[in-house]
């Protein structure tokens, strides 16, 4: 007698073998098919007929042609990887409408051994934006956003002649102050904004 479990697996084996098969049979070479075989494969062909042509050629032998994509259909499937070598220094506008100067050129795009120089120069923006917010107790664009000319300046005056080990430790510091001013001046820009 067979319990449920051997008819299962049963099943399951005649359905793998049936898909086997059918991949063997459809990879065979095809020889001259009797009539009898091509009205069988024309009879099993469960393929949807194509509603949108004519009557007149549906059931000839043309290939079936796609329109065209669209260009929204093309952006969403565009899986090309971004060119990561062209310069990302750009300006951003943030959603409260402030435009963000871009960083300067020689702070986009470091190798990892400078890239400590890049991030001591965006903790000193950082830290002096903060310390403008807290001093003013404001928060309009130019304060929150203001231009990297200042922090570069101050940058090329703290990190001449240092080692990386230096610039490291130095861009400890400045993150740590960066840290401890980050809340307050989010609360008066949050406190400027209605929010």
């Amino acid at each position: 007698m067979l319990d449920r479990k051997t008819l299962v697996i049963g099943a399951a084996s005649l359905a793998v073998g049936v898909a086997i098969g059918g991949v063997f049979l459809g990879n065979a070479p095809h020889a001259e098919t009797s009539p009898v075989i091509q009205a069988e494969r024309d009879f099993m062909d469960f393929t949807m007929p194509d509603l949108a042509r004519s009557d007149e050629t549906r059931g000839t032998n043309e290939p079936d042609v796609e329109p065209p994509a669209s260009q929204t259909e093309k952006d969403f499937m565009d899986f090309t990887m971004p060119d990561l070598s062209q310069s990302q220094g750009v300006e951003e506008t943030t959603r409260h409408g402030c435009v963000k100067p871009a960083r300067p050129q020689w702070a986009v795009n470091r190798s990892p051994q400078e890239a400590d120089n890049a991030v001591l120069l965006k903790a000193i923006y950082d830290m002096r934006r903060y310390e403008n917010i807290i001093e003013t107790n404001s928060c309009p664009c130019d304060i929150e956003h203001p231009s990297w000319n200042s922090a570069d300046q101050e940058y090329n005056e703290v990190a001449t002649g240092k080692d990386r080990a230096e610039i490291q430790d130095l861009g400890g510091e400045v993150l740590r102050e960066v840290a401890r001013l980050l809340k307050p001046s989010l609360d008066i820009c949050r406190e400027q904004r209605g929010r």
